[in-house]
């Protein structure tokens, strides 16, 4: 039975790393992260408490440092979840590593794709645990699990979902792949899409999408991520947390105001429109002040 390692971060990585524990128990011989605390998502206080409870050697390192973090764990199977930089080639020669990535592999190889499953209204999302390669998380897979969209989801339960069953997926299969058991499938390569780096400028709204389309955009980016926004007429940017489509048939030009309520107003889209909920601007008003008249065109 081989010794198991855990490399992460964030809430996605502590919970993979209780997985792990419970799986390999005494063979998990360490757990490896990064010092990540100028990231709202980090969880590296976490991640100390929990290694000492449980008596796990922690390692917080430089990532250009992993090398020789691993140089006397020769032959230990390394499970990497939430772990941002690109393993080298000599690594992947040194030690068999499996990583959980939060896509029906191959589809969605890359960045964000929880984000991209969302923004393109996939009505299932995939999560796959398969062993590195060179490439773009082409590496054969490991196991596969599926939980469907709901309409009332957005990226803070569909990363919570992703998280619980990601914890599922590792707890069953842990202690194969130390022992050698798994059975591991090649991907077709051909069926392959990639994901994008996303930053924070990508989340503006263009008005001119279909109503289904922007609802989906604005919940694949609202909270804990940087958001889908809007810009007014006088150029001030407007975070829109949370919105909901508008059933009615309305005339008015794309990214018009047509109505301000007190809880919610209403933006016209390419087709159909949206009612936004909740939205921030730089002075935290209320949104009827944010979106101050049926004049307005936000851009």
């Amino acid at each position: 039975m081989s010794d198991a390692i855990f490399l992460g971060s964030k809430d996605a990585g502590l919970e993979a790393l209780k997985a792990i524990r419970a799986s390999a128990k005494e063979r998990l011989v360490k757990a490896i992260t990064f010092d990540d605390r100028a990231d709202s998502r980090s969880v590296l206080n976490e991640f100390s408490s929990y290694c000492s409870e449980k008596n796990i050697p922690l390692s917080i390192i430089e990532p250009k440092n992993l090398s020789i973090e691993l140089k006397a764990h020769q032959g230990a199977k390394v499970f990497v979840i939430g772990w941002y930089s690109i393993l080298q080639e000599n690594l992947l020669s040194r030690n068999d590593f499996f990583g959980m990535h939060y896509s029906p592999l191959p589809k969605y190889r890359g960045n964000a794709p929880l984000v991209w499953q969302i923004i393109n209204g996939e009505s299932e999302i995939g999560l796959s645990l398969f062993k590195f390669s060179l490439g773009i998380d082409d590496g054969e897979i490991v196991a596969q699990k599926k939980f469907p969209l709901l309409n009332e989801d957005d990226i803070s339960t569909v990363l919570a979902k992703a998280n619980f069953y990601s914890k599922e997926i590792l707890e069953e299969q842990v202690k194969k792949i130390l022992n050698g058991e798994v059975t591991l499938t090649l991907q077709d390569h051909s069926k392959a899409s990639y994901c994008s780096l996303r930053i924070p400028e990508d989340g503006k709204i263009n008005w001119n999408l279909s109503a289904q389309e922007i609802f989906n955009f604005v919940r694949a980016q609202t909270t804990p991520y940087p958001g889908a926004f809007t810009v007014n007429s006088k150029g001030e940017k407007i975070k829109i947390i949370k919105c909901e489509i508008d059933n009615r048939t309305i005339y008015a030009p794309t990214g018009a105001i047509v109505e301000r309520n007190l809880n919610y107003v209403t933006i016209k889209c390419g087709n159909g429109a949206i009612k936004i909920l909740k939205a921030k601007n730089s002075n935290n008003e209320t949104i009827r002040t944010i979106f101050p008249s049926i004049k307005e065109r936000l851009l």
